[in-house]
């Protein structure tokens, strides 16, 4: 009897799912524009809402999205040393919005013309190559070099982590850094 009784309430689901006039009423979120604009002579493989599209230098794509959170991640494929530039991060979609990418950190994760710029510098004294995140960036500072980014005023989490020239851990270093002006981080 319970099998049945099971077997009943699965049919009357399934039909209910694949009938016409019963459909459940689904509610629209509005939809906005989500352009990502290459700034990079180079071609990119960008991630964002499920898809994967090739981005070629200095080029526009856009999306058309409803209103919510969505995850993005850019990665170099063409004309790079090393490992590639990556840089990812996170928009909240309530209005058409821009994203620039592929700047090598010379401009903003998302941030538009009229936002204060400022520049931040990444310092290493170190021989070892680190790997450095911030902003959304992803990449490898070799020993003793800096690297600098001009990014919208703001508080911006960093982290280092060192990729050779350690017995047996890495070091790793992070922080926190509020840009209201030009600042510099020294590490190790």
């Amino acid at each position: 009897m319970r099998k049945h009784l099971i077997f009943v309430l699965f049919t009357i689901g399934l039909l209910a799912a694949v009938v016409p006039g019963c459909k459940k009423d689904k509610v629209e979120l509005p939809k906005y524009e989500l352009s990502f604009v290459s700034e990079s002579e180079h071609f990119y493989e960008l991630e964002v809402a499920g898809r994967k599209d090739v981005v070629m230098s200095k080029n526009v794509r856009m999306y058309t999205l409803e209103k919510g959170t969505y995850s993005w991640k850019v990665t170099q494929l063409s004309g790079y040393l090393g490992l590639p530039n990556t840089q990812r991060g996170s928009v909240f979609l309530n209005e058409d919005k821009t994203i620039y990418f592929g700047n090598d950190g010379n401009g903003g994760n998302g941030g538009n013309d009229n936002d204060k710029k400022h520049k931040l510098r990444f310092t290493s004294t170190s021989s070892n190559p680190y790997e450095l995140q911030v902003a959304g960036y992803n990449r490898v500072i070799q020993g003793n070099t800096y690297v600098d980014y001009t990014l919208p005023e703001g508080i911006y989490s960093w982290r280092v982590e060192q990729m050779s020239g350690y017995v047996i851990y890495p070091t790793i270093k992070e922080g926190t850094v509020i840009l209201n002006q030009d600042k510099e981080v020294v590490f190790p």
